[in-house]
């Protein structure tokens, strides 16, 4: 079977473009990529998360290397760097972090099997919600080590 197709975006026309082949192509291209990328091993413990009376969210964690090779966690200055997202919804959003300055080294840090390392991040005007930290992504974009969703909620402001 064979199609004529004509290519829009050049003005050009294909002609004799075998379903067979793109099908070929297509399983071949499937064969050698993983769309999921490599596992991980990597534990993230939520140890404390207070959202204080002016909106502002402190999140103490832990990341554990419960695999048996070392594993990679992106860093800032020696220190682990996570990335904080907020549910909307059904939905996960890219709410803050992730970011490091220039004057800091972004090399990340290798975690020994067994091996923890403990971090803190801050969020400003994070407000009431539920939310998650995501120590690394794949190639694709997607999370790959994520800690168990926590929620927050405001404190209450004391009378005076």
């Amino acid at each position: 079977m064979t199609w004529d197709v004509l290519d829009v975006v050049s003005g050009g026309e294909m002609r004799d473009c075998s379903l067979g082949f793109a099908a070929a192509m297509c399983v071949a291209l499937a064969a050698c990529s993983d769309s999921t990328g490599p596992s991980t091993m990597l534990v993230t413990r939520i140890d404390r998360a207070v959202l204080d009376s002016a909106g502002s969210l402190d999140v103490s964690f832990t990341i554990t290397n419960v695999g048996t090779q070392p594993e990679d966690v992106p860093a800032c200055g020696g220190q682990p760097g996570p990335r904080v997202q907020k549910q909307q919804g059904r939905r996960w959003e890219e709410f803050a972090g992730g970011l490091c300055l220039a004057i800091y080294s972004a090399v990340p840090v290798s975690l020994q099997p067994g091996a923890s390392i403990s971090g803190t991040t801050d969020v400003f005007r994070a407000g009431p919600g539920v939310y998650r930290l995501v120590i690394s992504y794949q190639v694709d974009g997607s999370p790959r080590a994520v800690s168990e969703p926590f929620t927050v909620n405001q404190v209450p402001v004391s009378a005076a």
